[in-house]
């Protein structure tokens, strides 16, 4: 269940990079709205685990 949590954020978070480089002309912001889109991709699938396994006890 975890694993797959990671893969729909994973590519989730691809799909949205596609609509930046499409929709964003300016280079800057393109890049700071994927850095932040990868944060994002990373830490919301870690805590959806942590949350997951917390709900056990």
């Amino acid at each position: 269940m975890g694993l797959f949590l990671v893969f729909i954020y994973f590519f989730s978070a691809l799909s949205i990079s596609e609509v930046f480089e499409d929709y964003i002309k300016d280079t800057k912001i393109k890049n700071a709205a994927n850095k932040i889109l990868n944060f994002f991709a990373i830490t919301i699938p870690i805590l959806t685990i942590i949350v997951i396994f917390n709900l056990n006890t």
